[in-house]
C-alpha cells in the first residue's frame, strides 16, 4: 500500500513537472488580465444604451486618475465632424484607430457624436440645452466615455462640441443673446468644468468652436460691425472665462480661429488673458487669393495675438489642409501639394515659435491627409519636446 502511494505521488510531481516544462504544448502565452477597474470601467461604458451612471459612481471608478503635468508638447488627431459614422461605437473605434499608433498624446475622443440619448445623433434643434436635467444626463455619458479615456492613459481633452446647425442658437436680438450667456450658458460651463475638474481632465474648451466662428455665425450679428462682433465676443470670454478655473484646475483653453482672411483684423483685439492656453484654427485657402498670401494674413494675425498674450500657451490645434480648396492651387498630384503646404506650414510655425516659445499643442484633421501625409505629421511631432 505504501509503495502503491510512493509510486503515486512521483507520477503526480513528474506530470506537474511535465506541465510546467517551458516549451510544452500546452503553454498559455502571458496575457495581461484586465483589472477590475478597468472591467468596471467597461461594463458601464456597455452598459450605457440602457443605464447611464450616476456621478457618485462615476467619481468613484474616477478616483485613480489623477491630472497630469502640463505638457511642454501635446499633439492630437483631430476628427472631422461631417464625415463620422451614424454609430456611436464606430466612432469609439475611430478615436481608438487615431490613438493606436501612439504618435499623439492627447485623447481623440470627440464630444460632437453623442446625442442626447446614447446611441443616437446629435440634432441641431437640441441646442441651445435649456432643461439641466438634459445636460446633466449628456454629461455623465460624456464622462463615462471618458473614463474609457484615462484608464488606457491618455491625456483628455473635453470641449462640448455641438451639432452641426447649431451654431446659430436661434436669438433675434442682441439682448436676449446675452441673457442666454449669462443665465444660461454661462450655467452651463460651469457644471462642464465642474465634472472636468472633479474627473482630473487635463483640457477644458468652454466653447463649441471658434469664439470668433461662434459670434459670427449668430444670425442677428449679420448686421453688426467688425467692432460690434469684436466687442460681443469679448463679452462672452469675460463671463465664462472669469469664473471656471475655481471649478476647473487643469488646462483652461479658449479656440480662436485665424483663417479670417483679411490682415490686422479687429478680432486679434480680443483679450484671452482669463485663459491658460489659445488653441488657433488655420484653413489654408487659395480660393480668395495666392495661398502665400493667404498664409501670410492668417500666421500674421496669429503673431499679433501671440505677442499680446506672452503668458499663454499656444497651438495650432485645428489644422485643416481641406482638398476642396487646395486641389486648385496646383496642377501637381494633390497628395504632393498637400505635402508641400504641411512642410510650409511648419516652418511658418517654428518661425513663430522662435520669438514666442509658448508653443505647446498641434492637431490636425486627420480625414483631409493623403495618403503617406500622416508620416509628415508623425516626423514633425516626433521633434518636439512632450515631457
Amino acid at each position: 500500500m505504501k509503495t502503491f502511494k510512493l509510486i503515486t505521488t512521483i507520477l503526480i510531481v513528474l506530470l506537474i513537472g511535465n506541465c510546467a516544462e517551458p516549451g510544452s504544448e500546452d503553454e498559455t502565452p502571458d496575457v495581461p488580465a484586465l483589472t477590475s477597474l478597468e472591467l468596471r470601467i467597461q461594463a458601464a461604458i456597455d452598459n450605457l444604451n440602457s443605464e447611464v451612471p450616476e456621478w457618485d459612481y462615476i467619481y468613484e471608478l474616477g478616483d485613480d486618475f489623477d491630472q497630469n503635468e502640463a505638457p511642454k508638447f501635446a499633439t492630437r488627431w483631430v476628427q472631422f465632424w461631417q464625415n463620422i459614422p451614424t454609430d456611436l461605437k464606430a466612432n469609439m473605434d475611430i478615436w481608438e484607430h487615431y490613438m493606436s499608433d501612439v504618435d499623439a498624446t492627447v485623447t481623440s475622443f470627440n464630444t460632437y457624436v453623442i446625442g442626447l440619448e446614447y446611441g443616437q445623433q446629435p440634432q441641431s434643434t437640441d441646442y441651445p440645452i435649456t432643461s439641466l436635467d438634459v445636460l446633466d444626463k449628456k454629461l455623465r455619458m460624456i464622462a463615462t466615455l471618458m473614463l474609457g479615456e484615462q484608464v488606457a492613459g491618455r491625456r483628455t481633452l473635453f470641449q462640448h462640441s455641438y451639432p452641426d446647425g447649431a451654431s446659430d442658437l436661434g436669438f433675434t436680438n442682441e439682448i436676449d443673446f446675452k441673457s442666454y450667456i449669462q443665465n444660461n450658458f454661462r450655467v452651463e460651463k460651469a457644471k462642464e468644468a465642474q465634472m472636468a475638474g472633479s474627473m482630473n481632465l487635463d483640457y477644458y474648451v468652454p466653447f463649441p468652436q471658434s469664439i470668433e466662428g461662434w459670434i459670427d455665425t449668430q444670425g442677428f450679428a449679420v448686421d453688426f460691425t467688425m467692432q460690434q462682433k469684436v466687442d460681443l465676443a469679448q463679452y462672452v470670454l469675460n463671463v465664462i472665462g472669469g469664473e471656471l478655473h475655481d471649478s476647473f484646475p487643469g488646462i483652461l483653453v479658449v479656440p480662436s480661429g485665424a483663417e479670417y482672411q483679411e490682415a490686422n483684423s479687429l478680432w486679434t483685439k480680443l483679450d484671452f488673458s482669463l485663459f491658460d492656453e489659445i488653441h488657433f484654427t488655420v484653413v489654408p485657402s487659395c480660393e480668395a487669393t495666392d495661398l502665400d498670401i493667404n498664409l501670410d494674413i492668417q500666421m500674421g494675425n496669429i503673431k499679433e495675438v501671440i505677442s499680446k498674450h506672452s503668458q499663454l500657451r499656444w497651438g495650432i490645434a485645428g489644422l485643416a489642409v481641406y482638398e476642396p480648396v487646395l486641389s486648385s492651387c496646383s496642377n501637381t498630384e494633390f497628395g504632393t501639394y498637400q505635402k508641400e503646404v504641411l512642410l510650409e506650414l511648419f516652418d511658418r510655425i517654428d518661425e513663430l515659435t522662435q520669438t514666442n516659445q509658448n508653443h505647446a499643442f498641434s492637431g490636425v484633421f486627420a480625414d483631409f491627409l493623403a495618403d503617406g501625409n500622416v508620416s509628415i505629421i508623425k516626423e514633425y511631432w516626433t521633434g518636439k519636446p512632450t515631457d
